[in-house]
């Protein structure tokens, strides 16, 4: 138990022949569970090896498989050497079989803190891949998102040729290896992220502009070194634990997995330009945690420097230099308010279901159909009327503002109206809730209830929660007139009992045209059968 728990060798001192037998069963676990053992067997003579001597056995033979290091003592002065070389061999992961008497087991397998380093590490690895698609998503195509898979695969794949080739010299320099890729793994994700920012691409242009193409290239590569680095780490640590596989990938599914999940909630607290942060802190926990187990106190110092180092070129660097965390590309809606010279950013919110953001402007008009038409009938348009609400810079919804009675006129010219005209005070239902234009006419032009769905749940929090939102939409959510379904309205409308006269689909699952690819409507099959 004082070897689980401490990591430092235990000794067993048998007699020779039958005692060393006997010991083979502790032996044979300890090196089962990779623990740091010390066997030290008697011996008869040895010059009389080979003569029947009282209890001979052929120790080093029989305890070989079952141990790194076994050596026979030709003379007494050696003992302190040999009994030396047991102890660094069971505690390090140097596999090396010798021959006799004093036996270090172990099996050639990691540490207990190592196994929770590489799943750490792994994970790490993972939390990258979802923080570069988010930066995508945010703040260029998402549809390029993906593209970080690839590149995890090609860095695995590069780095596993790179190792048939060059296996002996990986085996002979493995602590090297390891340790050069694991200080460069963190610094790279910050630097290469930051780099990539600077260098953004259109692809609309692609074809057009060859220079786009050398963007885009540009964003591969350094998007692929520290996929690179984590993938040599892990390959080196596989190697040199051939004979625990098994637990090793245990511990990089699992912690993939894990660490998968953690960055979903490092989404409710790191905004996108700052997401690099996750992997950064997953990738520190597990390079301590490695260098502990190896007892490495100088790896120790070197990653908490570079880490350091790492967070401040990430927060510090690009104020200095003047440099973006985050490029937002000209096409991505968001662009287009935040360059209104009156523009102010009234909410902002991260969450896993969408960097939302929400503007106000006089610029800021919203004519849905031939709702223009207002502007030349009435007497006076409401003023300042909406607000903007962006989804990873996509956008915009228009959030109306609560009218004054004598400015409802302006709902007959908003193709929703028209509905109502045919049917008085109905029970509406609203397939979508967006900004709460629908539901906001639905309400002005009498409708005895409305049942209003919305599967954001950070658009259904801001709307019920912020109290700027309530005051300015006249707290629509929780007007007593109306129902919230907090999941699709389509969904919810294929199996519920309930019969509405109104059902509004208008603005449902529209894009506006400043979304890069200009496309007017998303698609989604799941609508169809």
């Amino acid at each position: 138990m004082r070897i689980r728990l401490t990591g430092r060798p235990g000794a067993c001192l048998v007699v020779s022949g039958p005692g060393v037998v006997h010991a083979l069963a502790g032996l044979a676990n300890a090196q089962q569970n990779c623990w740091p053992m010390i066997l030290i067997g008697g011996a008869s003579e040895t010059y009389r090896g080979g003569m029947g001597a009282f209890q001979e056995e052929r120790q080093v033979l029989i305890a070989s498989p079952f141990c790194k290091f076994a050596h026979a003592v030709e003379h007494p002065d050696r003992i302190p050497f040999y009994v030396e070389m047991a102890v660094r061999n069971s505690i390090s992961l140097v596999a090396d079989d010798c021959s006799y008497t004093v036996i270090a087991p172990g099996a050639g397998g990691l540490p207990r803190g190592a196994y929770w380093a590489t799943a750490l590490v792994a994970g790490a690895l993972i939390a990258f891949q979802i923080a570069v698609m988010r930066l995508f998503s945010v703040g260029s195509w998402a549809h390029f998102g993906s593209l970080v898979v690839s590149l995890a695969m090609f860095g695995f794949g590069l780095t596993s040729a790179v190792m048939c080739v060059g296996k002996g010299w990986f085996e002979r320099h493995w602590q090297g290896a390891v340790k050069g890729a694991l200080l460069a793994f963190g610094p790279l994700m910050v630097v290469c992220n930051l780099a990539a920012q600077q260098v953004p691409f259109n692809a609309i242009f692609l074809i057009s502009d060859p220079m786009q193409k050398w963007r885009l290239f540009a964003n591969f590569v350094l998007y692929f070194l520290p996929f690179l680095a984590g993938a040599l780490y892990l390959g080196v640590v596989f190697l040199k634990a051939q004979k625990t596989f098994n637990r090793v990938y245990f511990a990089d599914l699992v912690g993939s997995g894990l660490c998968g999940l953690s960055v979903l909630l490092a989404l409710y607290v790191f905004k996108p330009q700052d997401i690099v942060m996750a992997p950064l802190l997953l990738w520190l926990a597990g390079g301590i945690l490695w260098f502990v187990a190896l007892r490495d106190t100088r790896g120790i110092v070197a990653i908490l420097i570079v880490a350091v180092l790492a967070a401040a070129v990430h927060y510090v660097a690009p104020d200095v230099i003047g440099i973006p965390k985050l490029a937002v590309s000209d096409y991505k809606g968001v662009s287009y308010a935040r360059k209104f010279p009156d523009n102010k950013r009234t909410y902002e919110r991260t969450s896993p279901f969408g960097y939302m953001e929400i503007y106000s402007s006089s610029y800021l008009h919203f004519a849905p159909g031939l709702s223009d038409n207002a502007a030349f009938n009435l007497k006076k348009m409401p003023d300042n009327a909406y607000l903007g609400l962006y989804l990873d810079s996509e956008g915009p919804s228009g959030v109306i503002k609560d009218l004054p009675d004598d400015q409802t006129a302006y709902f007959r010219y908003l193709p929703m109206f028209y509905p109502y005209v045919l049917k008085q005070n109905p029970d509406t239902f609203v397939v979508q809730f967006g900004g709460g234009i629908s539901t906001a006419v639905a309400l002005k032009v009498g409708s005895n209830h409305v049942t209003v769905a919305e599967g954001n749940p950070a658009i259904l929090t801001a709307f019920r929660e912020d109290k700027g939102l309530r005051d300015f939409t006249g707290d629509i959510l929780n007007n007593k007139k109306v129902s919230v379904i907090d999941y699709d309205g389509r969904l919810y409308l294929a199996n519920t009992k309930n019969r509405y006269d109104v059902i509004d689909l208008s603005l449902a699952d529209s894009a506006g045209l400043s979304s890069p690819g200009g496309f007017s409507i998303v698609e989604k099959y799941s609508y169809t059968r």
